[in-house]
């Protein structure tokens, strides 16, 4: 292949290339469109009373495939954030020896115009050595790209419950 085709080839490729950073949903200051979401999340909460001063994120394929967990903030305001697995959710409930609340950050939606992150809540409990999580709820955070301002501007935040039959 000469020079000029590989340079074209590798040009061709650019427009894909740009758009990373908006499919990895950063905004300038390198905060994800889910650690805005959790944090979004935990002030919601507080808002309505609930946060208490722990809060117990579940380690998913969200949080590993973005290798987040390393830096997601270990604390939202006054509480203090927890990212666990499914086995030190185990270990932590043997140690408490009663269940807990915990957040799943979900994986992100397009919304028509806007990017949705899901932040659903369950209570976990252990069944004869087996963790099972109760749903409870949970929060979906809307963002829309703001061409002006060049980053991703939170539209709103609704609480939704899980449905009764």
């Amino acid at each position: 292949m000469s020079r000029q085709t590989r340079s074209l080839f590798v040009l061709s490729f650019l427009p894909f290339f740009s758009t990373l950073g908006q499919i990895n949903a950063l905004k300038k200051d390198n905060g994800s469109l889910y650690q805005l979401s959790l944090v979004a999340y935990a002030e919601a909460k507080a808002e309505q009373g609930g946060s208490g001063n722990n809060i117990v994120v579940m380690v998913n394929s969200v949080l590993r495939d973005s290798h987040a967990v390393e830096i997601f903030p270990p604390r939202i305001g006054s509480a203090a954030v927890e990212y666990l697995t499914a086995e030190s959710m185990r270990e932590r409930h043997k140690r408490i020896g009663k269940d807990f609340p915990m957040v799943e950050i979900l994986p992100m939606r397009n919304s028509h115009d806007l990017l949705v992150v899901g932040c659903a809540e369950y209570r976990v409990t252990v069944r004869h050595g087996k963790l099972v999580f109760g749903v409870f709820g949970g929060y979906e955070v809307s963002w829309r790209f703001d061409r002006s301002r060049d980053e991703y501007v939170k539209v709103k935040v609704e609480r939704w419950s899980p449905l009764t039959l």
